[in-house]
């Protein structure tokens, strides 16, 4: 590292190329707290380094490395960062620490480069040029650290000051309007110094410090999370969807759909056990469609006291599911709740609400932060989410609006009113987040909470019950239904045909002599609109019902006379229960034969083939949604060699992502860890892939092999994607390994399998590094066992013979690790629609242009939908286009699991 000054400040270089001096070599030049990024030709670069050294020493300014970060950053930090900084003392801690302090004052972190740090170390430059003093520079004065925290100031105003307590000179006025603030500065007649008179307050410091952090919530610490192995077989399956509801654990369940960044939608899962055996527990959670075939199954392995919620996000396309959730705990006692859960469409333009969310208390966000889900998050306060009451202190009711542009909102609880207007009304892209604060005073056994909120015309509305201050399960939902008097009276009046997709709104017709003052609409026992006045008809919209599920509306009208209701049942699209088919989603690339990718296609030409058979896709189209990015980093101590530039070509791949992908880590050796959660943040991804560091070898054994690798790859590769398939929006997996694995609880043919279950797009980077096998040891496996020793064995003596059959075990090791894993990893990656790339050690820069070539192909990327058949076995899927130079890479291996063979 070479460390000069340049430009008024310290630079710290970096050289990060071989120095073999062709035109093609280049460097990158960055300051060591990231005040700015450069890239030379290494030739021009050198060049300019003795130009400007030896400027700068003729000078005799040459520094050295002088200021610490908290001397760069001393205008902006709060006290807060700086008693949590003063506490980190691992190198890349406190890095991690830098690029997270950046971005939490980055007003669009999504985009590359950082707006405000970049402003920030330009005003520096003119903080040196244009308030130095005599004895201080101009980043230390009043002025200057006044001008770094807020900028330049709407307007200044210098007045005479004429034998005040304060003295005789001139006091300037540096006004800023939208902080509401002004700073007073004296400088004393004759000299030089401008010192700050008012306001010498430090609280008005910390205030406006504090006004400059925009996300409060991202920690500055790594939260490294441990990753749960899914259930992989038919035979849990089976027994997801047979095994009886239980109740061993007293426990809260709850499920609340928010709209997403994709086509999918978020289900935010809660979980609260009250009686359990100890700090932890095991959740399983399978979501069956209406066919009883499984879409998802997470397992959650969680540490919790009793009372302690947990609540966890899952992303599922708009369907109606049969959720079976398991809570297991350590003494093996379980709870087993297995309810229906619609999962409406959020779609663009309609008016709906998200479900319901509440706790019994809106906290301060903690100067560290935290990790919990910023949906819930509103300025410096979080709701501290719950899903049982707790106590006689209010309950905070959160929901979101989509939409829905201006509109009155009232909350009642058992038909009383309780709030009129929300306590926090926040914007978010499509509509608005809603707080509602509900006293304590209502509560009682048994209550339905209604929000209603929406134009003269119609209100639309969100409902949830509680009983004993617990969600009620779906059972308990549907016999608060039946205590009402059916009203014979009431006609359906619109629509008569009961199939559900002619359904686009409801009317009913009330006899005059029954006087109605309310209407709600239910769909399948939740509330979805609500209105006061005739004519009695709602608009239903599209999103909310199901195709292929079960469909009920409910109509309850309060009357004069008590409340009334009317019940219709619509038919699915697809009532034949015998056909077992599932919708898939198959992601391919068009290329040329020059490897460019293909950006525009006649679809409708493309021929489709399963098992040779031509099929017509349900839709194809050019797909644009959102991404979420895995990267699976192997960190064990052969990847030595390539790390550094592993992390440097993960970082570059980051750098070109869109602003609507986010990505998450995965470091993997002997064990597996989720590095952080999804975000779309750059800074903040980058800073996760310079905290990844290199396992250290493994002294215990002699032989190199092990020595270096004790890896579980196909163990960490299935986590990783069963953490992948929680989160919302197209899934890829970005792996870079050499591939030496040790088996653990599952084999290859089992990663092999998740992984053609899965809609996951897989590219790999297998960097050869597998130990090749000498003459001594193949001499060694060839040498015939003598007669003493076969006699020996044959006694029941084999253990006198330990460390040759170890031997023997790890030479048959390195023939089998390297030739298996390298055809496994090439096998997913292509089969799932990926790129496999092989890398040997003299072409380790390629891995840069590999990483530019995956994020082409998810850039050009197509997704057709297939309605396939369940079966066990692999179907091969194959597209064919007219023009003989057009190829395709997609998902070429499907299996549709047959996941209940009891109902077939």
């Amino acid at each position: 590292m070479l460390v000069f000054r340049a430009w008024g400040f310290v630079v710290f270089l970096k050289l990060r190329a071989s120095f073999s001096l062709n035109d093609s070599t280049r460097c990158e030049i960055v300051g060591k707290y990231g005040q700015q990024v450069w890239e030379y030709p290494m030739k021009a670069f050198f060049l300019w380094i003795i130009f400007s050294s030896t400027a700068v020493l003729a000078q005799g300014q040459f520094t050295g490395p002088k200021e610490t970060f908290l001397d760069l950053v001393d205008p902006l930090i709060t006290e807060g960062e700086r008693e949590i900084y003063s506490g980190i003392t691992k190198y890349r801690e406190r890095d991690y620490f830098h690029s997270i302090f950046w971005y939490k004052r980055d007003p669009h972190p999504e985009l590359a480069g950082n707006e405000f740090k970049k402003e920030y170390f330009e005003r520096r430059e003119q903080a040196r040029l244009r308030f130095s003093e005599r004895d201080k520079p101009g980043v230390q004065t009043d002025r200057g650290r006044v001008f770094l925290l807020l900028g330049e100031p709407d307007e200044v105003v210098q007045e005479a000051v004429i034998e005040s307590a304060l003295g005789s000179g001139i006091k300037e006025k540096w006004i800023y309007k939208d902080e509401n603030v002004t700073f007073s500065f004296l400088v004393e007649i004759g000299g030089t110094r401008y010192r700050l008179i008012d306001p010498l307050d430090k609280n008005v410091f910390e205030k406006l410090r504090q006004a400059k952090i925009l996300d409060r919530a991202e920690p500055y610490k790594l939260n490294i999370m441990p990753i749960s192995l899914p259930n992989i077989g038919a035979t849990k399956d089976i027994e997801n969807l047979v095994v009886k509801d239980r109740e061993d654990l007293n426990a809260a369940i709850s499920y609340s759909c928010f709209k997403s960044d994709s086509y999918q939608t978020e289900v935010y899962v809660g979980v609260t056990v009250n009686d359990g055996s100890g700090h932890h527990y095991e959740i399983t959670l399978a979501a069956f469609d209406p066919y009883e075939n499984k879409v998802l199954d997470i397992k959650k392995k969680v540490k919790a006291a009793n009372g302690e919620f947990v609540g966890f996000p899952i992303a599922l396309d708009p369907d109606q599911y049969q959720m079976v959730l398991r809570i297991k705990d350590p003494d093996g006692r379980m709870t087993v709740d297995r309810r229906y859960l619609d999962v409406p469409d959020f779609m663009e333009g309609s008016v709906q609400f998200s479900g319901i969310v509440w706790g019994n208390a809106l906290k301060k966000i903690p100067v560290e932060g935290f990790n919990t889900d910023k949906r819930f998050i509103f300025a410096d306060r979080f709701l501290d989410v719950q899903n049982q009451i707790k106590g006689q202190s209010p309950l905070y009711v959160m929901l979101e609006t989509y939409g829905l542009e201006t509109s009155s909102f009232v909350v009642l609880v058992n038909e009383k009113v309780v709030a009129d207007q929300p306590l926090i009304n926040m914007k978010i892209s499509d509509g608005s987040r809603l707080l509602f604060e509900i006293p304590s005073s209502s509560w009682s056994d048994f209550f339905e909470i209604k929000v209603i909120g929406g134009n003269l015309d119609q209100k639309y509305a969100k409902s949830f019950y509680l009983l004993d201050g617990k969600p009620v399960t779906h059972a308990q939902m549907v016999a608060s239904f039946e205590g009402l008097p059916y009203e014979n009276e009431l006609v359906w009046a619109a629509p008569q045909s009961d199939q559900i997709e002619q359904l686009t709104g409801i009317r009913i017709e009330v006899p005059d002599n029954l006087k109605v003052n309310e209407m709600y609409v239910y769909h399948n026992h939740r509330l979805i609109s609500q209105r006061d006045k005739p004519p009695w008809q709602v608009e239903v919209s599209p999103g909310l019902v199901h195709l292929s599920g079960q469909n009920k509306f409910t109509i309850v009208m309060q009357t004069d006379s008590g409340p009334r209701y009317l019940e219709k049942a619509f038919k699915p699209l697809r009532i034949d229960q015998t056909i077992k088919t599932r919708a898939v989603n198959i992601f391919f690339n068009a290329f040329k034969e020059d490897t460019t990718f293909v950006p525009d296609l006649d679809l409708e030409a493309i021929d489709v083939k399963v098992d040779d058979k031509s099929v017509k896709p349900l839709s194809m189209k050019k797909e644009e949604s959102a991404i979420t990015y895995l990267f699976l980093v192997d960190c064990s101590y052969s990847m030595k060699d390539s790390f550094t530039g592993n992390i440097r070509a993960i970082k570059k791949f980051i750098s070109l992502m869109r602003p609507i992908d986010q990505g998450f880590f995965v470091k993997f050796s002997n064990n597996y860890y989720q590095m952080n959660k999804p975000t779309r943040s750059k800074e903040v991804l980058k800073a996760v892939a310079d905290s990844i560091s290199l396992d250290a070898h493994n002294p215990r054994s002699s032989d190199r092999l092990y020595r270096e690798n004790e890896t579980y790859v196909y163990d960490a590769v299935i986590a990783g994607i069963h953490a992948l398939i929680a989160y919302p929006g197209r899934k890829a997996a970005v792996l870079i390994s050499d591939g030496i694995s040790i088996e653990g609880v599952f084999t290859p043919m089992a990663l092999l399998s998740y992984a053609r279950e899965n809609e996951v797009v897989i590219y790999s980077l297998w960097l050869d590094n597998n130990p090749k096998v000498s003459t001594d040891e193949f001499a060694f496996l060839r040498k015939e066992i003598g007669r003493g020793e076969r006699v020996a064995r044959a006694i029941g003596l084999s253990r006198f013979f330990a460390k040759k059959d170890t031997q023997k075990q790890i030479i048959m090791d390195k023939i089998k690790k390297g030739s298996i894993t390298q055809g496994l990893m090439q096998m997913i990656a292509e089969e799932s629609g990926g790129f496999h790339y092989r890398v040997f050690k003299a072409d380790r820069s390629l891995i840069q242009t590999y990483i530019g070539d995956i994020e082409n192909a998810m850039g050009s990327q197509y997704q057709m939908t297939l309605m396939l058949p369940i079966s066990n076995q692999i179907q091969e899927v194959l597209l064919q286009y007219p023009d003989d130079k057009v190829y395709f890479r997609s998902k070429s291996a499907v299996k549709v699991r047959k996941t209940n063979p009891l109902v077939d």
